[in-house]
């Protein structure tokens, strides 16, 4: 059947596949033909509806785009409809009839945001949208004509997200997703608010960041940090706050310079501590709790703004307070060695207590790390952090390493977890520096093994780097690459394996540069501020002596092998090298500063909190006949969840609804199931629905659902019974 659509007004764009036809003669010309004619103007329309009715032509009245959207959209001008029409062309004669506000942004914005229901998946990719769009002019007037019609089927956060119509509505709703604005939501419906991270979010981000903390003399940062922003979202904005502080030091106290230094890089740490003078930390205390407090509150923070500003006067306490740090070691360490604390307090006590006291319900990754400062140790948590949520760190705090600290004398002690004087004669028990090796060992190893991972690094990359820009930038990238070995770890251990990691090292460093100016004889081995050689078999009572700028050691004093004897600096100077070499060495070892014994020692769990899975729950049916439910989980979980079943609470029955589903991590499932019996409409209106699924340990939990929609239809009612599912 011949076909033929009537344009009387003449304004609509020329249809593919039709011959238009604009004056008589071409009218004439193509009666007697079979293709298909688009007719223009309201006379020729009016023969062509006569000639149609006499051939039986099928017959489409069009009008032209401007006008349908006019009737469709009260708040679109002629021009912005005229607009409208003239970007789509051809592509109008394609849209759905009767013409939607939908139809008209698909063909106009293309991808798949506008034909679904509303829904926070919708509703986050609208945010999005409006971030990367930035309507204007006529797409503005779509957008709020679109979100108007949104709004009114959506309720909570749904509802909230889509009251944002410009760019600059959306910013601040996603900063409330991020945790950086106060909401009236709480925390943990944000939380379960899917959000992608696009590049453009996260600049428009940043610059929402940026205004901020000026609008704030940076007192907006406490906000973030009292609010406890992800580590995640602190490794986007954490340079423009970094940016902000070292444009404005005058805003910078000593309290939120401290309470940045989870969410920065070791090197804007820095910077900023070279703007802000720390008071002196006072001499160490006597206890060796209070030493570990001293170090990490006090003497920590201000030595490493000693290194960073240079200040002569600064260096030079430095100097005074490291020797009586030293001296305060060498005369405690036998004590506390053979004291009833001893196996808390030194690195090498606590991993012969992992192996010989084991949680037999958990596998222990230990993870020994070469020459790890305690300011490193902050970084790789931090990057840690940033890429993976599922290790809760339960412990962080400070041991002592063996002397002297060089990797010969501790890595060895602490791989046996002995002293360095037993090594000869204990199992390091098994170890390997391969990633690979090293999954493979946690996926077959018994509950309460230990699997140890030794690394060489940061110590490799201090040693190779010749300038301390050098040491900053090459130490930040290996720790992030051990934070992503750490994720995988995580990721590709079975799940249902309870996977506890700690964190620590053989040895610190000192945290400045140091001369090469101490010597030895000739038949001794140096290595940074520590050296050794035969030992003539000299017994010193006390312990060790003191000989100018060094401390001369008694091995037996300090659980150190027999044949050596051993030489420690005691200021912050480095011995000449083996071979001779004088010069300068960047955050060397072996010494006694505070930075080089003490050393961290961080105990993380994985999956130990699993935020719980997000759960929607549609269905319809007849009152007391069948009915279909569909329950819609996500899983924001980095780990499988096994789902069981839902109960449903009504007023005078209960029902169970098995699932025996896994969901996956980070996904979502749609699970249909079929009741026999529907409740009634009150019913439906009062119901209470619960999940329970299991845990990979094992463990089942039941959370409460709270998005329920249940319909139910009397026997009157004729509605489609299949309409809210659709």
């Amino acid at each position: 059947m011949r076909e033929v659509w009537l344009d009387q007004d003449g304004l609509c764009p020329p249809r593919p596949g039709t011959v238009s036809i604009s004056d008589d003669v071409s009218f004439l010309e193509e009666i007697d033909t079979d293709r298909p004619l688009l007719i223009r103007g309201r006379q020729r329309c009016e023969w062509a509806r006569a000639l149609a009715d006499a051939r039986n032509w099928r017959v489409h009245e069009v009008q032209p785009l401007r006008e349908e959207l006019l009737t469709l959209c009260s708040s679109l001008t002629t021009e912005q409809a005229e607009e409208i029409a003239q970007r789509l062309g051809q592509r109008a004669w394609d849209l759905p009839r009767p013409l939607t506000l939908v139809a008209v942004a698909e063909a106009l914005f293309g991808g798949d945001l506008w034909s679904h229901e509303p829904s926070e998946e919708r509703a986050s990719a609208w945010l999005t949208w409006l971030v990367e769009r930035a309507p204007t002019g006529v797409d503005a007037v779509l957008a709020r004509a679109l979100a108007g019609l949104w709004q009114g089927r959506s309720d909570g956060i749904t509802e909230y997200c889509y009251r944002a119509t410009t760019r600059e509505e959306a910013i601040p709703i996603i900063a409330e997703r991020l945790g950086l604005q106060p909401s009236a939501f709480p925390r943990e419906e944000w939380e379960k608010f899917p959000l992608e991270l696009r590049e453009s979010v996260v600049q428009a981000i940043e610059d929402w960041v940026r205004t901020h903390l000026i609008a704030s003399n940076g007192a907006a940062v406490d906000n973030w940090i009292a609010a406890g922003v992800s580590p995640r979202i602190w490794l986007r904005i954490g340079r423009q706050v970094f940016r902000y502080f070292e444009r404005n030091p005058q805003h910078l106290t000593l309290e939120r310079l401290d309470s940045l230094r989870p969410y920065l890089s070791s090197f804007e740490l820095e910077r900023l501590a070279s703007l802000c003078p720390r008071p002196d930390p006072g001499l160490p205390p006597e206890g060796f709790e209070g030493v570990c407090q001293w170090f990490r509150d006090r003497y920590l923070p201000w030595r490493e703004w000693t290194l960073s500003s240079g200040d002569e006067a600064a260096l030079e306490r430095a100097r005074e307070i490291g020797r009586r740090f030293a001296t305060w070691c060498l005369e405690q360490y036998p004590i506390l060695g053979v004291s009833p604390q001893a196996g808390q307090l030194f690195g090498w006590a606590r991993v012969n207590e992992l192996r010989t006291q084991p949680d037999n319900a958990t596998v222990t990754l230990l993870v020994i790390l070469d020459g790890c400062g305690m300011s490193d140790a902050a970084s790789l948590l931090r990057h840690l952090q940033a890429e993976t949520d599922r290790f809760t760190v339960t412990r962080n705090d400070v041991v002592l390493t063996s002397l002297p600290t060089v990797t010969q004398f501790t890595k060895p002690a602490l791989l046996a977890g002995v002293p360095p004087d037993k090594t000869g004669q204990a199992d390091p028990g098994e170890n390997s520096s391969r990633l690979t090796e090293v999954i493979a060992a946690l996926e077959q190893a018994a509950p309460g093994a230990v699997v140890t991972w030794r690394l060489s690094e940061p110590d490799a990359s201090y040693h190779r780097a010749r300038t301390r820009e050098d040491a900053n930038n090459e130490v930040d990238l290996r720790l992030r690459s051990i934070a992503r070995g750490l994720r995988q770890i995580a990721d590709e251990v079975p799940a249902a394996r309870r996977l506890r990691v700690v964190l620590t090292t053989d040895h610190g460093r000192l945290l400045g540069k140091a001369r090469r100016t101490l010597t030895v004889p000739p038949d001794w081995l140096t290595h940074g501020r520590a050296a050794w050689g035969p030992s003539t078999g000299e017994r010193i009572d006390t312990g060790f002596r003191i000989e100018e700028r060094t401390a001369l050691l008694d091995a037996a004093a300090y659980d150190l092998p027999a044949e050596y004897a051993y030489r420690i600096a005691l200021t912050d100077e480095a011995f000449v090298t083996s071979d001779g070499r004088g010069g300068e060495e960047w955050f060397p070892h072996g010494g006694l500063f505070p930075e080089e014994v003490l050393v961290p020692w961080i105990e993380l769990e994985r999956d130990l909190a699993v935020p719980s899975p997000v759960v929607a729950i549609k269905g319809d049916g007849r009152a007391y006949g069948s009915g279909t439910l569909v329950v819609m989980v996500t899983n924001e979980a980095s780990i499988p969840l096994q789902l069981l079943e839902l109960e449903l609470e009504f007023r005078q029955r209960r029902d169970i609804v098995s699932i025996t589903e896994t969901i996956g991590p980070l996904s979502q499932v749609t699970i249909t199931r079929q009741i026999e019996s529907w409740p009634t409409p009150q019913d439906c209106r009062e119901a209470r629905v619960r999940l329970t699924y299991r845990l990979p340990s094992g463990a089942h939990s039941t959370i409460q659902v709270e998005k329920i929609e249940l319909t139910s239809r009397t026997l009157y009612d004729q509605t489609n019974i299949l309409e809210d599912l659709q």
